[in-house]
């Protein structure tokens, strides 16, 4: 996409973390509408299942219900890859302000990176209340 571009010769590193952001986005979405699926699905049958003759099995869905949730809630997926999908917004944002000869000099674009860092930050766990 930005092959033979301004942003290309001058600061290359940047598409490398555009394209890494991309796929951090993708990737922690993926698992979030995953582990929410999974939740869901595996409730219904555990409920399904109980009062049953297979009792064994609800309580092995309502324990893969109950893994998938507390590892969305936990680690806050929907937040987290909201903040990547963000930072990579306003990122290639500032991109496409460099690459159209807009006046952003290089150091817009790199204070566009660190404010994307700061956005994402790291990887918390809460444990709830």
């Amino acid at each position: 996409m930005y092959k033979d571009t301004r942003i290309q010769s001058k600061l290359p590193v940047i598409l490398k973390y555009l394209v890494l952001w991309e796929r951090m986005a993708r990737g922690l979405r993926f698992i979030h509408v995953g582990l929410g699926v999974s939740a869901t699905f595996f409730s219904l049958l555990a409920a399904a299942q109980i009062g049953s003759i297979q009792d064994e099995y609800a309580k092995v869905f309502a324990f893969i219900a109950a893994i998938s949730i507390a590892l969305m809630t936990g680690f806050n997926l929907g937040e987290k890859s909201n903040n990547v999908r963000n930072a990579w917004r306003e990122l290639n944002a500032a991109v496409i302000a460099f690459n159209s000869n807009e006046k952003i000099s290089e150091e817009e674009v790199i204070k566009a990176y660190r404010e994307g860092e700061k956005r994402i930050g790291d990887v918390t766990f809460s444990r709830g209340s």
